[in-house]
């Protein structure tokens, strides 16, 4: 039988890397201290994906290091940013930062014939963002689902894992390049840039190539490590799908016995929730007072009970699948991932509509005989379960009238 390993190598690029060299970090306070010390210490490059960049205080110190990391050890920063949500507030932590290195704002296009022309913010962010994540420092990469922000840093629970890898660095600084290649520098001439319908067809060409399972094979290969990493990427304005066609393999090899599968915001697709509802899955949500737009303004107050009743949903039509609410005092969710005997995925991707049909996405798959690093996981997991309750029906009956004209963007 050809292995999982084998298989996800059909669908996207390899890495292996030492699993001593990887740790699982367990508590916001512990990324935001490992941000602070890696941003510190950086002395050759620093590569930052996010959604956004938040304005806090600990941000505020991050970007602090990295201006100083160039003005006094000549490091290479570049930061990469969702054009609409990241300058939705002004961005004011990366005022220092922006004088010395480029912040690069990505705009994805939107399709509908629109994609020439500026969309507003909010509708923007709507239509389709840039949601990957990754913290490089010169040979370290934080991989995560968190976004740079203070309300990361705090009760917000997520999953964040460091691998130090040179041959795992360079690669996601080759996936940096292209995308900062087609996002303008902040500016204010970028406000008004636009993709253009050539530009777009390059961009589909270039991105396919560099997110093939083939892009610098030879050279992967030549990594040692009894951990396969594999960056799985979903871009699905160029028909990228390599988190979805894994999620479905994982589910059809494994038959979802053993495995959990977490997600902020769940709500998949029609195709994935056939797949996941017939496996013996647990599925972990977060309860109404743990979702992230929880005690929202106006339609946003909205979107806990939208989510609730989709959970509902989803584990009164599934035959085998079992749906737990993870429900902490104090505490929101946007954990996400799966975790299986054979293998565990983290990333920005939260498995639903969004990130089947609009939303850049960068998740990693991980394969490993490192017996610490999977016990690691294991108890990741455990922490996650411990807060889990089975599913109530918590919406509120008359906010499903919107759920059709909203489930889309959910």
């Amino acid at each position: 039988m050809i292995t999982l390993q084998k298989l996800l190598g059909g669908i996207a690029a390899q890495v292996r890397v030492s699993g001593s060299a990887v740790q699982v970090l367990d508590s916001p306070s512990q990324f935001a201290d490992t941000l602070l010390e890696l941003s510190a210490s950086a002395s050759q490059r620093a590569r930052i994906s996010s959604l956004y960049f938040g304005s806090g205080d600990t941000e505020q110190r991050i970007a602090g290091n990295l201006a100083s990391s160039v003005t006094t050890r000549g490091c290479d920063v570049s930061v990469l940013l969702d054009h609409c949500r990241g300058l939705r507030n002004g961005a004011p932590a990366l005022s220092s930062l922006r004088m010395v290195a480029p912040i690069h704002m990505f705009r994805p296009p939107h399709g509908f014939k629109i994609h020439n022309y500026r969309v507003p913010s909010l509708l923007g962010e709507l239509l389709r963002v840039h949601h990957m994540k990754y913290y490089l420092f010169d040979d370290t990469v934080i991989l995560s689902g968190a976004n740079l922000s203070d309300l990361y840093f705090g009760p917000r629970q997520d999953r964040y894992i460091t691998v130090q890898s040179r041959e795992l660095c360079d690669y996601l600084c080759e996936v940096h390049r292209q995308f900062c290649f087609y996002a303008p520098v902040w500016s204010s001439n970028s406000l008004s840039w636009s993709w253009k319908k050539d530009l777009v067809k390059e961009a589909a060409q270039t991105t396919r190539t560099v997110t093939s399972c083939n892009f610098q094979k030879s050279k992967l290969q030549m990594a040692k490590g009894d951990t396969s990493v594999f960056p799985m990427f979903q871009i699905p304005f160029y028909n990228i799908r390599q988190i979805d066609e894994a999620l479905e393999l994982i589910c059809l090899r494994t038959g979802g016995k053993d495995m959990t599968l977490a997600s902020g915001y769940f709500n998949p697709s029609s195709r994935l929730s056939e797949k996941l509802g017939g496996t013996e899955a647990t599925v972990v949500v977060p309860s109404s007072s743990a979702n992230g737009f929880h005690g929202g303004r106006g339609v946003k107050g909205f979107v806990p009970d939208w989510y609730n009743s989709i959970a509902v949903k989803f584990d009164q039509s599934s035959s085998k699948a079992t749906v737990l609410q993870y429900e902490r005092d104090g505490w929101s969710f946007h954990g996400k991932g799966l975790w299986h005997n054979d293998v565990n995925i983290l990333g920005s991707s939260n498995f639903n509509r969004r990130a089947t049909a609009r939303d850049n996405e960068l998740s990693f798959a991980l394969i490993t005989e490192n017996e610490n690093l999977k016990t690691a996981l294991e108890n990741e997991r455990d922490r996650l379960l411990f807060y889990s309750t089975p599913l109530r029906r918590e919406y509120r009956t008359f906010v499903k009238i919107g759920l059709p004209l909203m489930s889309s963007v959910l």
